[in-house]
């Protein structure tokens, strides 16, 4: 099993990675700071194959337990877990030696899926994380393009979904296979409730009229008031728009 400490003082998120960490085989969770001080101490008495860290810290702050931790014979992966989404930040997390920044809010399950491929040796670097936020950002600011309400449910599980194929391009071709189930699980919640709720989200857009936001996203009329687009449709279209854009970058 993968030894896991947490040096974290924000109490919910503490309780967050507790919940999902004891649902997980392949993880333990060998213990919990509050404080910089004390997390310090737990790396060198636990010897945790894996620390999740925060930078804004009572005592010590993240960086310079980051520092110490590294310095030792047997240094642990180490993992960011901030709310600090400056590029400075981020870059000297790197620099100093973390295996992977995530930027709260942290989604539990992709937060279990770097930790993962972190301790398989899998390398992540200061421009990953970098293309990951600019994703989340690029698609925020699609979706207040199109008119999508941000106050229902049915908003963040079609972000999630738009956000995971971008990341797993394979994914458009298993919308309700693979992405309904892994959104589901996710958020503790069924693959059905997942669709209806996307299905929701577009049928608001479409009833508040606005297809031709959607058409301006794209470049090119590819609906119209009567036209609407399945999930896994829209779903595609998006990811795939977001590719795209990547790869002329």
């Amino acid at each position: 099993m993968i030894k896991v400490l947490l040096i974290e003082d924000n109490e919910d998120f503490a309780n967050l990675i507790k919940a999902t960490l004891q649902k997980e085989e392949d993880f333990l969770l060998i213990g919990h700071a509050k404080d910089g001080f004390d997390g310090a101490a737990k790396i060198e008495e636990l010897k945790p194959d894996l620390v999740l860290l925060d930078v804004i810290l009572p005592e010590y702050d993240g960086f310079r337990i980051l520092e110490c931790a590294k310095m030792g014979e047997e240094a642990p992966h180490i993992i960011i877990c901030s709310v600090l989404s400056h590029e400075n930040f981020i870059r000297r997390a790197f620099d100093i030696g973390a295996s992977y920044y995530a930027v709260k809010p942290v989604n539990p399950k992709l937060l279990l899926q770097r930790m993962r491929e972190v301790m398989r040796g899998e390398g992540f670097t200061y421009l990953d994380v970098r293309e990951e936020e600019r994703t989340e950002d690029k698609i925020t600011s699609i979706f207040l393009q199109m008119g999508v309400p941000a106050n229902i449910l049915g908003y963040r599980y079609l972000r999630e979904a738009v956000s995971r194929t971008v990341r797993e391009p394979h994914l458009i071709n298993k919308i309700t296979k693979e992405l309904y189930p892994l959104i589901a699980e996710a958020n503790d919640t069924t693959p059905s409730k997942v669709e209806r709720a996307i299905r929701h989200a577009i049928d608001v857009t479409w009833s508040r009229g606005r297809p031709q936001n959607v058409n301006e996203v794209f470049g090119v009329k590819v609906y119209s008031e009567k036209e609407k687009p399945t999930n896994g449709e829209l779903i595609a279209l998006l990811a795939d728009k977001m590719l795209l854009e990547r790869h002329k970058r």
